[in-house]
């Protein structure tokens, strides 16, 4: 069952439910090309792109870890546990906090 999906280039990354894996669907033939295991060992939730990059982000609300994807290699490059909760996180470009 898919969680989430994101397309870059030719290629739908699907994020599943059952054994918390990215499958690589190649576009124009429907065919799996690849898996990247996310080894987290919980129930990914997420799965975004970051702009203009060829990076995505996983993320696991219940374990507050996220875990960053190179799109264009299929693999992962890190995962990371957080102290927080992930769902009280806000990402933006710029912060100002005084004039």
């Amino acid at each position: 069952k898919p969680i989430a999906m994101q397309i870059h280039n030719d290629f739908l990354y699907i994020l599943g439910a059952q054994h918390n894996i990215i499958e690589k669907l190649n576009a124009t033939n429907g065919k799996i090309v690849s898996h990247i295991e996310l080894n987290t060992e919980g129930f990914s939730t997420g799965l975004n792109k970051i702009s203009n990059t060829n990076i995505a982000i996983v993320t696991d609300i219940k374990k507050n870890i996220y875990s960053l994807i190179d799109l264009e290699n299929s693999t992962l490059i890190k995962s990371y546990a957080l102290n927080i909760p992930l769902k009280d996180i806000i990402i933006t470009n710029k912060v100002k906090l005084f004039d």
